[in-house]
């Protein structure tokens, strides 16, 4: 109640809370308080204290810590980076039911970080993870991401047979879910005719829909402006959506601004 303002706006108090949850062994309790260190709200910030907070939630119930923690393992926060160590915390999560650790656990054999690649061990995960259902906003999210790598599995024929409607089909799962990389692959099929009737307002729908967190969208969308064939041409919202997709690490679009407009 006190971390979504129910009672009062008192993040130190919250820290406080979880932290007593931790203490009596709530592993969900631990997660939370260990969040909130990493992100230093109601608490300086001290990832190696988050650290701390995520090995004592995993020691508890892997459901919830040890996805948490084999994320600051593959990103060295608090810790030193070990992929190896990342994938059996993964493996120890999706092993306890987390579908967010079976989600990670496929991504570290589709990239074959932490073990050798092996996309076969992938599949079945993705599977799993992109069937489920759950309300839960994390497990949300994970179900979301399944959906879009097992699609590019099917797009791409990496260690699965080609099949394009499949793909599409999966990647619609994804963006209804909330995953903009599955809006933006989407919407290519759409302005592709790939798996999907060739359609380009509706790539457009989705372009724009995946720009908010998309950076590859919001310079397609920018390219189309450019072009002015599915939309009007406005250079001006082109080079509006070239500075936001530059500034989300796409050099593509750093180029095309560069192009396009001089000194911006």
């Amino acid at each position: 109640m006190y971390q979504h303002g129910q009672l009062s706006q008192d993040r130190a108090k919250v820290v406080e809370l979880f932290g007593r949850g931790c203490d009596l062994n709530d592993a969900e309790a631990c997660v939370q308080v260990g969040a909130l260190h990493l992100r230093g709200e109601g608490t300086p910030a001290d990832a190696k204290t988050a650290a701390r907070f995520m090995q004592r939630a995993c020691e508890h119930d892997p459901r919830f810590g040890c996805y948490d923690l084999g994320v600051l393992y593959q990103t060295g926060q608090g810790v030193k980076q070990d992929n190896a160590r990342a994938f059996e915390l993964a493996r120890k999560a999706c092993d306890a039911g987390a579908l967010s650790g079976c989600q990670n656990l496929a991504t570290f054999w589709m990239m074959g970080k932490g073990t050798q690649r092996d996309v076969k061990q992938a599949l079945p995960l993705l599977e799993k993870v992109c069937g489920a259902q759950s309300a839960e906003p994390r497990e949300a999210q994970a179900v979301a991401s399944a959906c879009h790598n097992l699609g590019v599995l099917f797009s791409q024929e990496d260690g699965v047979q080609q099949d394009l409607p499949r793909a599409a089909e999966l990647f619609a799962s994804g963006c209804s879910g909330g995953d903009y990389l599955s809006c933006h692959n989407l919407g290519l099929a759409y302005l592709n005719g790939l798996g999907v009737p060739r359609d380009p307002p509706k790539a457009v729908e989705l372009f724009q829909k995946a720009c908010v967190g998309d950076a590859p969208s919001c310079t397609n969308l920018g390219v189309l402006y450019i072009e002015g064939v599915v939309v009007p041409p406005d250079r001006g919202k082109a080079i509006d959506l070239f500075k936001r997709a530059c500034e989300g690490g796409s050099n593509a679009a750093c180029a095309n601004l560069k192009d396009i407009a001089p000194g911006k």
